[in-house]
Parts: structure tokens; sequence; C-alpha cells
């Protein structure tokens, strides 16, 4: 078959994936296979033996990547599955080979193995089954087993209000000929016109550890780019990294006071970092230092005045240079979990409930060209607290200018608990505080429709302090023909913002219900989701009326 007929086959193919719950197809039987865990395991071995691998070099590695759907499932959708294994390209096996973290002469050690599992299910593109290792002789055998997942994805966010539509439309494609690659283009929609964008990665360039990541946006209000590319930390035991990026912003903000746009200004932001760091992990403690080089550039135009609004959006023409040097350090004891029906349904998601530390200190002096001198701080903690099957996941971070005085000020504090109920259901109740203090005037923060607060207008709240709830029941059911999993959820939202364009507003509450949707055989991104969401506490109405949102991801 040509490369463009698996192309035009398989957009088809993808819509029939997506809407393979509606139809005749009702008629079949459910399934509900539960998803097989990923494990290091010692064929023919006791799991003392596992342990009896350790220090053993590494003698061959084989991969054995699976179609979509190997083996052929019976029954009446049983040519379906044969289409899609002939549309889809299969994951080269070359392809795995470049991005496992164990290599041929490796030392075997089981937490390297659990390390690589972890790496390959952030790919999406395919999901890995076990990986086996066999000691022979005086060596280790591996073998890694992964089975594809269906890549070519339709991705879309839709808000309404009032009169005006929100919404977000893509197309990717996260296995490009196999290779691992992946692209998507996407059509976004608002109250200022339309913006088209496109986006590139490459997690092995050349076959390398090195990753590339390329993106573009052009619209109404603006354009902008992003580009990095280089060698990552991407596990505890990952001994270097050294990366640079690069990003662009140049166009309109929109500054909104009580759910209204009071004012904009030009923006053009340029920023530029280059970053070498050295990592050691020792009994199960991971120390890091990394080494930075930041140029930063804004432009703040003068304030274009739509309605009255706050005296804090008024300004005129700033300019801002930094050339930023700085040192952090991390000292994490990593210890992850495997979990399921938390964000991804079907799917298992690694969750790190551990303790990590952070602290970056940098300075921007005026003889390398930075507007003034100006130190700069940023601290971090992440902990987490395993409570038999519950969890929970705390962040806290403060980030900081200093010129004379402190500035651009931003402290971040946000939790997450998440708790089986028993069966599939699964409760998870998530806490946000995010604030900002002597910051810029194009600093604002946002909660609305596409940010947590679902019964509402998307820029109901703006201001620059922040204090957000979520709770939500989430229940996972059935899975039909391999194809879709069915799930609901109950939920509730409610936010509050101080700061310029929200004082004295009240708190927003609103509840709801939803549909959730899962293909377990696809990539798209994590689930498909339909809120039915009415206002507790309506502001510009009497009226309760319902909201429909949907989206490709959860709403938190």
């Amino acid at each position: 078959m040509s490369a463009s007929a698996r192309t035009a086959a398989a957009s088809l193919l993808a819509a029939a994936l997506v809407c393979g719950a509606h139809g005749s197809a009702w008629a079949s039987a459910a399934s509900a296979r539960p998803p097989v865990p990923a494990a290091v395991v010692a064929p023919d071995s006791s799991a003392g033996n596992l342990d009896a691998l350790e220090g053993h070099r590494i003698r061959r590695i084989d991969i054995a990547a699976r179609n979509i759907f190997d083996p052929l499932p019976h029954g009446r959708l049983r040519g379906a599955y044969r289409l899609a294994n002939a549309l889809h390209i299969r994951t080269r096996e070359s392809t795995v080979r470049e991005l496992l973290l164990l290599q041929r002469g490796d030392l075997w050690t089981a937490e390297r193995a659990a390390e690589t599992i972890r790496r390959l299910r952030e790919l999406e593109f395919l999901i890995p089954e076990r990986l086996e290792a066999r000691l022979m002789n005086d060596s280790v055998d591996v073998t890694v087993r992964t089975v594809d997942t269906w890549t070519t994805s339709p991705q879309f966010d839709l808000q309404r209000s009032g009169t005006t539509q929100f919404s977000t439309v893509a197309v990717a494609e996260g296995n490009v000929l196999g290779h691992g690659k992946s692209v998507s283009v996407a059509y976004h929609q608002d109250e200022t016109g339309v913006t088209r964008s496109i986006e590139w990665n490459d997690p092995a360039f050349l076959g390398s550890r090195a990753q590339i990541d390329f993106g573009a946006a052009r619209g109404a209000s603006g354009k902008a780019y992003n580009a990095d590319a280089g060698v990552r930390f991407l596990a505890p035991s990952t001994p270097h990294e050294y990366f640079a990026d690069t990003r662009s912003i140049e166009g309109i903000d929109r500054l909104y006071s009580f759910g209204a746009e009071t004012a904009n200004l030009d923006v053009r932001r340029e920023e530029t970092e280059a970053m070498w760091g050295i990592g050691r992990e020792s009994d199960g403690l991971v120390r890091r230092g990394v080494m930075s080089f930041a140029v930063i550039d804004r432009h703040l135009g003068p304030t274009r005045t739509l309605t009255p609004g706050p005296p804090e959006f008024q300004g005129g023409d700033e300019r801002l240079r930094l050339r930023r040097v700085a040192l952090e350090g991390l000292w994490w004891r990593p210890r992850y979990i495997e979990r399921t029906g938390v964000n991804r349904m079907d799917r298992i998601e690694d969750f790190d409930v551990g303790l990590r530390l952070g602290l970056k200190l940098g300075v921007s002096p005026r003889f390398l060209g930075s507007t003034a001198d100006e130190g700069y701080t940023r601290a971090s903690a992440d902990i987490g607290i395993p409570d038999e099957n519950a969890f929970g996941l705390f962040h806290a971070s403060f980030e900081t200018w200093y010129r004379r005085a402190v500035r651009d000020e931003i402290q971040n504090l946000s939790g997450r608990w998440v708790a089986p109920l028993g069966g599939k259901q699964t409760l998870v109740v998530s806490a946000v505080r995010l604030a900002g203090y002597d910051v810029s005037r194009d600093f604002q923060i946002t909660a609305g429709g596409l940010t947590g607060l679902r019964a509402y207008a998307v820029h109901e709240l703006t201001g620059t302090r922040l204090l957000r709830l979520n709770a939500e029941d989430r229940w996972n059911g059935p899975e039909f023909w391999e194809l879709v999993s069915l799930g609901a959820a109950v939920f509730y939202d409610a936010a509050h913002m101080r700061g310029p364009g929200a004082d004295g507003t009240p708190w927003r509450h609103d509840a709801g219900i939803g549909l959730r949707l899962a293909f377990p055989r696809s990539a798209l991104d994590q689930v498909l989701r339909f809120d039915v969401a009415i206002p507790i506490d309506p502001v510009r109405s009497s009226e309760r009326r319902p909201v429909l949102s949907f989206g490709s991801s959860q709403a938190f």
C-alpha cells in the first residue's frame, strides 16, 4: 500500500476508532479486560534469582514490537482490526531500541529497567507490556515487549461564552513512519480571531539520546515560536544534561476586568537559555547540579484603554534586558507508584510520591548587558504522601527577582489527593493557589471555562491571586471491543480571584456531571471529556443555565 493511500485510509479509520462506540457495534458483547502492568520479570526464575541478576553485564537486548491488534481478536469486528493493522505503520524495532535506557554492555539493574518502562510509557505511541531478563551463564539477556497504539488522532477543546466560541481542533500523528517522531497541526478560534500552529517532536534525534522540539503559531493576535534541543535528565540515574532552548512571542496581550476586555498592549518577549548539568544517584538519593546562562528581552508597549479599568493596567513603553548566570541544585529521593483510573482510565500511570527539593540562584549583572544589576531566586519542593491505595501530591514554589527591592514575585502552591472508593471509582480532589506580587502589568491569571471553572465564561475571573478548588468522582466503566472504554464523573468547581480586575468579586461555584471516553488502543490524549455544568452562584443572570464543554483531556 502506498504512503498516500495509507494516509487517506488512516484518516478515515481514525474517525472510525473515535466514533467506534456508535452504530450497530453496540450489539457486540462488552469486554472489561484489565490492563496488564508492565513488569520486570525473570522467566523461569524466582524473585530471589531476579535479585541475582544485579551487576551482571547485558549481553543482548531483543525487541518484540507488536502491532495494534496482535493477535487479532475474534468476533464481528475482526475485519476492522485487520484493517487497522494494515493501515498502521508498526513501530520499528530500531526505534524502540533507541529509546531504551538500557544498552548492550551496561550492567543490569532492576531500577534502571523500571526507569526504562516509565520512559517508554511516556511516549504514548506504544505500550510497554513486559521487560524480561534472563541470566545466561554470567551475562543477562533482555527482551522488551511492546504493543503499538493508533497514533493518528484528533484532539479538541470547546467552550462557548455568550455568542463567542472558544475552540481548538488539532490532528496529530505520534509515530511518523514508525520512527517515533510526532507532528501536529492545530486550529484555534477565540474572540480575537483564528490562530494556526504546528509542532514537531523527535525524542531520539538520529538515533541518539538527544531530543528536538519545534513549534510555531501565527494568528490575529500575533506570532510565536519555540525550539529546543539537547540531552535532558530522562531518569533518576541519568548522569548528564546539556540543553538549549529558545522562544519568541510577539503580539497583543489583552487585559480583562470583571470578565470583559479592558485594555491591551503590544508585547514582545524573546528568551534563550543554555544549560549543562551533572547528576549522581546513590542509595536511592539523587543529587544534581545545573549551570545555565539565559538571555531575556522583554518589550511592553503603551497600554491602550478600551473601558475604565484598574490603574495597574496603565503604563508606557518599557524595555527590559536580562543576561542571567545561574546555578541550580536538586536533592531528590524518588519513589514511584503505578496506578490506573486516575487521568488515563485504562492506562497505567506513574506517580512520584518521593521528596524533591530544588534551589536556583542567579545574577544578571549590568556589565553583561542587563538593564540593571538584578538577583534571581527560585525555590521549589515536591512531596508525595502514599496511604495504602490512596496518595497525595503537593507542590510549592517561589520565584522572584531582586533589584533594590523584591519584584515579580510568583508563588505557587498546589495539592492533589487521589483516593479509590472501591471497584472502578476514584475520587480526585485538587487545590491550587497561584499569586503574583509586584508583577509587570501584562501578568494576569485566568479562571473560567477552559481553566477548571466549567460553568462560567472563559475569562470569568482575572487577576493576580487565584485560589481554585476542584473535586471529581470518576467512574471507569467497561471496555467495548478493545476500542473504547466508558466512564462518568460528578464534579464540583470553585474559584476566587483577587488583584487588579477582580477585587471585590465573590466566589464562583459550579457542579455537574460528565461522560468520559477512553481509547485503550489509541494515543488520543488522555480521555475525551463531555461535561454539563450548572453555576451554583450565577453572577450575570438569575438563571442557572447548563453549560456544555468538552475536550481531549481531563479538566484538571
